[in-house]
């Protein structure tokens, strides 16, 4: 630390010393010598040295004073300035008291200077008084003056001195205490950089830490020791957040300028949090920078705060576009699809849609959705009904519990099993569900997810129900607009039917400016004559007719005078209505055109009217069904469809058992709203595919316009008497009935309206006779197939899967050595505790339902799975050939299925034989298709076979286009082959064919050895028939397969 400086105090008081000496000495030699130079009188001389005596022992004794005073005070400040670094000089006390007597001595020079002008220039002027005395007086007057100005300045210099010495004082007690400051402050800084809640780091230029706090430690998990002296690499710190902060650095080191980033890192417990981090340069002597500090503020719980903000933000703002839809959209449908859209795009949500329950199965189907993944809605089912698991999810309990439901943890919660794994496909991590009411009832419910867990708090919560239940406030103004309008409707129309017509009249100038208009005017457009009059009557227009429409009428006006005609006019309220207008011109004597009238007739009531006896001429008045006129119209033309496009129709009738006593037990009004209710439960259960009419007092008639097959009318019957049984509440009163049903269908039961109506009635009676409640058909044939090709299709249904088929195995034997050459896989059917059913039964109703579709990859698979197993098994390796229905190749890629049956079972693609009928070798685009399916299949190494060939496709130029290996001779040809000269010569056209096309021949259904003679003449290459063996399980051909019979009359070369 610096050395006080010392200095003497005996300078300061010799000065004074000689300073007053010399005063003292300069006043009584100068005062006595201007006394005398001023009077000679002694006396007076006397006096006066005795008064200037007194005088200058005062004036001394004062300054005498004021310089103690001013020294003492000087050295008091000094030793304040020491202590407290306070400037002595300032003190007001202390430069008031110094400069007092300074003040006097410069005031007497300056005194003194003045007397001695006065005396010079009494001694340079004429006169008794001038000379020598006045002249001495002005010189000792100027020399004293001269001194006392001399003494002021000794006193000026003597204030400087003391002033440095203050200051030299002050100078190094400010010395002193910023020493002590600075480490003070040292202290104070490493106290807060360790203890402060932000990370602080310093580093090197190259990045090597030099201090961490113990913030950065408790963060990182990582200790103080561990990162000094080392780089974020060495520590094992790397990512791209770690690579923005050390570019940073190097930036902020080569520019030597300050900078602000933000970044994101995990703590050591994986949480991620959020900083603001200050680089600052450290900068030495010269200028360079040799340190980098980082301050980093933790801004976490701010980021947090300003989403949760954000998100408020946009949800308020869904709410607001929410509402404004509500205030602009009339459609609930429109408005529920608007709602997600805005939920999704303002909300900041990932989802969103709106279900609404079907009260009947408690199921709830999304009628709106809005979101990147709203194909996840495909992928569930929601209910709400309690019994089921699926009605315990958000959606369900929103809709039974009638208050919002949240799921933050979706995909932990054990209620939302049912959707979890599609949630977790799709990232949806929470879930909340808002019930829908309208008037009062809850219809649904808005769903809306997200992919962050906890996102729903509270007050999001709280703003979604307020959305939701602004949108339920919609719905009721909807629903009670709707309903006035209908009310209005209903009325205006009630108004219209049965209220009298009158003519309007409108009288124009010849500018056609309107003169007069009556009261029938005014009633049916609304305008007074005092809005009319003097105007145009283009406010009548309505917007259905073009402009050239009316110059037309004008036209033909000015040519002819007169038109009359129908037009669209409107009025006052912008409501348009038909009118008959007739137009005709009033002219004067020369011809001219004074007026025009027009007298218009209000068609609206005509029109409503027209239209009521169109109904009632084809509909029954009492359930609003159509007629038989009506029915035998739509009759008429159903028949002249079904005939030109070759499908069935069906007529059923039915009848009500027992309603004659209903009707007359409980009165002829309560009859009829039976008879209303039983049209309305048959319309349902026909839907819009038929049509329904009452033809008599308890007796309807139901067209089915096109069927496939007649036990679609089978189960239109079914539902139709279902629908009957069900119990009536009227006149406070349940009511049951049954019903009766006639089925007749065209072609097969009559070709035209009336025999198929007679039918229908007769099968109706012949119903009521022998099953009331029950249904029959025409002839008790077709009732019976109908009824055994109703129960294969419903039972076609689980045989697939409860294992009820099974494949049977027919050999196929070459000719020229007897061997078996391969086996044709045979489906087969018999259920369990019943009999089989035969392939030609079940075989058309599969193909028609699309079961076969199924049923047939399993036959590829089964078969493919066989052939192998017996391959493995050491068996001959012989190809399986495999039926193809023709529903197959035209609804499936046959190509895929058997890739993936090859592909399973390992079987060789070249010893699966894909057996098919000509009946698929149709002309067009199917054809093309099928030629390309077929070259598809062969590019696999699949062989194709032509099965039961010469009975369908007469047109053989397929074969030139088909990779097919072998023709099958179907067994009608081979029947009784040997007897007739036909059959052999059918029989060899197609073998020598199918040769000359290096074909191999194959003769089905062999079961005699004439048969199998005549083939062997002919030359065909393979037989297959009950000859050699029947169809057979599977374990029971392998065992032909092992020790196979000799064909008769061939002799099997050895293997």
């Amino acid at each position: 630390m610096p050395q006080a400086r010392s200095t003497s105090g005996h300078g300061p008081a010799i000065t004074i010393c000689i300073v007053y000496a010399v005063l003292g000495a300069l006043w009584i030699f100068g005062s006595d010598r201007l006394l005398l130079a001023i009077t000679e009188d002694a006396e007076l001389v006397s006096r006066l040295q005795t008064a200037k005596g007194w005088f200058y022992v005062l004036m001394t004794t004062g300054l005498l004073y004021l310089v103690i005073r001013f020294t003492m005070s000087v050295a008091r400040h000094q030793e304040q300035a020491q202590r407290a670094s306070t400037d002595a000089l300032a003190h007001p006390s202390a430069q008031t008291g110094y400069w007092i007597p300074v003040a006097i001595l410069v005031g007497l020079g300056l005194a003194l200077a003045a007397i001695a002008l006065l005396y010079y220039q009494q001694a340079i002027a004429p006169g008794p008084d001038a000379g020598a005395p006045a002249r001495q007086a002005a010189i000792w007057s100027l020399a004293t003056g001269v001194l006392l100005l001399i003494g002021a300045g000794f006193g000026i210099l003597i204030w400087w001195r003391s002033h440095l010495l203050a200051f030299e004082a002050r100078s190094l007690q400010a010395e002193l205490v910023s020493q002590a400051d600075l480490a003070e402050r040292q202290r104070a800084y490493e106290a807060l950089a360790e203890n402060s809640p932000d990370m602080i780091v310093r580093v090197d230029r190259q990045l090597r830490h030099l201090y961490v706090n113990r913030a950065l430690e408790a963060f990182t998990g990582v200790s103080r020791d561990t990162f000094l002296g080392k780089t974020h690499a060495e520590i094992g710190f790397s990512g791209e957040t770690v690579s923005r902060w050390e570019d940073e650095f190097r930036r902020v080191g080569e520019t030597g300028e300050p900078s602000k980033l933000r970044f994101s890192f995990p703590d050591q417990h994986g949480r991620t949090r959020h900083f603001e981090s200050l680089v600052i340069p450290e900068k030495n002597a010269e200028g360079h920078v040799e340190h980098i500090l980082s301050i980093s503020h933790d801004l976490t719980d701010h980021v947090k705060a300003q989403e949760e903000i954000l998100r408020l933000r946009d949800l308020y703002a869904a709410l607001s576009q929410a509402n404004q839809s509500i205030i602009r959209i009339d459609d609930p449908y429109e408005l529920f699809q608007r709602t997600c859209e805005i939920v999704v795009e303002y909300g900041r949500l990932d989802m969103a849609w709106i279900g609404l329950l079907d009260p009947a199965s408690q199921i709830v189907s999304p009628v709106s959705r809005a979101g990147s993944e709203v194909a996840y809605l495909d992928e569930i089912e929601v209910s709400a009904n309690p019994a089921r698991a699926e009605s315990h999810g958000p959606v369900g309990r929103a809709i039974r519990q009638g208050r919002a439901s949240v799921f933050e943890d979706f995909l932990h919660h054990p209620d939302t099993r049912p959707w979890q794994e599609a949630a977790a496909r799709y990232g949806f991590r929470a879930v909340a569900a808002f019930p829908l009411r309208r008037g009062g009832e809850c219809i649904g419910a808005l769903a809306v997810y997200s992919r962050h867990m906890h996102f729903f708090k509270s007050d999001i919560v709280q703003l979604m129900e307020e959305m939701a239940s602004d949108i339920s406030f919609a719905l009721d103004n909807i629903q009670r607009e709707e309903a006035r309008q209908a009310a209005e409707a209903e009325m205006r129309l009630a108004e219209e039917v049965f209220e009298h017509s009158a003519e309007s009249i409108i009288i124009t100038d010849a500018a056609q400016r309107i003169l007069r208009v009556n009261r029938a005017f005014t009633d049916r457009t609304g305008y007074t004559p005092d809005e009319v009059v003097g105007r145009r009557p283009h406010m009548l227009r309505s917007t259905r007719h073009p402009d050239h429409f009316y110059r037309h009428i004008l036209s033909r006006l000015h040519r002819d005078g007169f038109w009359e005609g129908e037009l669209w006019n409107r009025r006052r309220n912008g409501q348009v209505y038909p009118q008959w207008l007739t137009l005709s011109v009033v002219r004067d004597g020369e011809g001219a055109i004074t007026h025009y009238i027009a007298v218009g007739l209000d068609l609206t009531e005509t029109k409503h009217r027209e239209e009521r006896i169109r109904y009632l001429a084809q509909h029954d008045p009492v359930t609003g069904l159509p007629n038989r006129g009506l029915l035998a119209d739509r009759v008429d033309q159903a028949l002249h469809r079904a005939s030109q496009d070759k499908h069935r129709l069906a007529l059923l009738s039915l009848d009500l058992d027992r309603f004659k006593i209903i009707n007359e037990s409980l009165g002829h009004q309560t009859g009829d709203e039976l008879l209303r209710v039983v049209g309305d439960r048959l319309n349902q259960a026909v839907g819009e595919s038929g049509t329904v009419c009452r033809i008599g007092s308890d007796q309807y008639l139901v067209l089915l316009p096109q069927i496939e097959r007649p036990s679609e009318a089978a189960q239109t019957a079914t539902d139709l008497m279902t629908q009957v049984a069900q119990p009536f509440t009227l006149a406070g009163q349940e009511i049951t009935l049954s019903s009766t049903v006639g089925i007749a269908v065209f072609p097969e039961d009559g070709r035209d309206r009336e025999a198929l109506l007679s039918h229908a009635d007769a099968a109706m009676s012949m119903a009521k006779s022998n099953t009331p409640g029950g249904y029959q058909f025409f002839t008790a044939d077709m009732t019976e197939r109908a009824q055994r090709r109703l129960s294969i299709e419903n039972r076609l249904h689980r045989a697939l899967d409860q294992g009820e088929f099974q494949l049977h195995y027919q050999p196929l034997v070459g000719l020229d050595d007897g061997r078996i050459t391969g086996v044709e896989a045979l489906l087969r059917w018999h259920p369990p505790g019943g009999d089989p059913v035969p392939p030609a039964e079940f075989i058309p109703v599969a193909e028609e339902t699309g079961l076969i579709i199924p049923l047939g990859r399993w036959v590829l698979q089964e078969a493919c799975r066989q052939a192998q197993a017996w391959r493995d098994a050491g068996l001959p390796a012989l190809p399986v050939s495999v039926n193809l229905s023709v529903v197959q190749l035209r609804r499936t890629d046959i190509t895929v299925d058997v890739k993936e049956a090859l592909a399973a079972t390992g079987l060789p693609a070249a010893d699966l034989h894909l057996e098919i009928t000509e009946s698929v070798f149709l002309d067009g685009e199917e054809h093309d298709a099928g030629i390309r399916t077929f070259e598809a299949l062969q590019a696999l190494g699949v062989r194709l076979v032509i099965d039961d060939f010469g009975t369908g496709y007469s047109n053989l130029g397929y074969l030139k286009k088909l990779p097919v290996a072998k023709l099958k001779i179907d067994k009608t040809f081979v029947r009784g082959l040997g007897q007739s000269a036909n059959d052999a010569a059918i029989n060899a056209a197609i073998i020598n064919m199918a040769r000359s096309l290096r074909l191999r021949v194959v003769a089905e259904g062999v079961e005699t050895e004439a048969e199998l003679n005549a083939l062997k003449r002919l030359g065909c290459d393979e037989i297959q028939g009950y000859l050699y063996s029947h169809p057979l399980p599977a374990d029971q051909a392998g065992a032909v397969l092992r020790d196979p019979p000799v064909l008769p009359g061939v002799a099997s070369r050895p293997d």
